[in-house]
């Protein structure tokens, strides 16, 4: 599934609420400010503060984003996530955020696959799956 314009304008302006849960399927979801978008289905996340989630996408790595488009509907993407704790990506992600805040230390770079995209905008389409 690919990021469309819009989608991506979404990504990279908004704040991202991401969802996972642990191997006993616990959610938790926290708002994450550092998301943005690498490529038509992959974004990168920067692992500032994640405690809870950083262990259950250790346990689980499956992850969803909700994050309200440019017409204030929201859209949930679900996927699956890499880890990177010192390669091409933490490098990124740290470079990123002392670009945005310097006192702040990314202990991780989340690279996230986008597998489905679904509109979340209330009506009769809701849950509807973009393809």
């Amino acid at each position: 599934m690919e990021l469309n314009d819009n989608l991506k304008k979404a990504i990279n302006e908004n704040l991202a609420f991401v969802a996972t849960a642990d191997s006993n399927g616990n959610p938790n979801v926290v708002p994450i400010g550092f998301c943005k978008v690498i490529n038509d289905d992959t974004l990168l996340l920067a692992d500032n503060f994640m405690n809870k989630t950083f262990s259950n996408l250790k346990e689980n790595p499956k992850m969803s984003v909700i994050v309200e488009d440019v017409k204030n509907y929201p859209f949930q993407l679900k996927g699956t996530v890499k880890i990177d704790e010192d390669g091409k990506y933490f490098k990124e992600v740290t470079d990123w955020v002392a670009q945005v805040k310097d006192e702040l230390a990314p202990k991780s770079a989340i690279i996230f696959k986008i597998t489905e995209i679904y509109s979340i905008a209330p009506g009769p389409n809701a849950g509807s799956k973009l393809e």
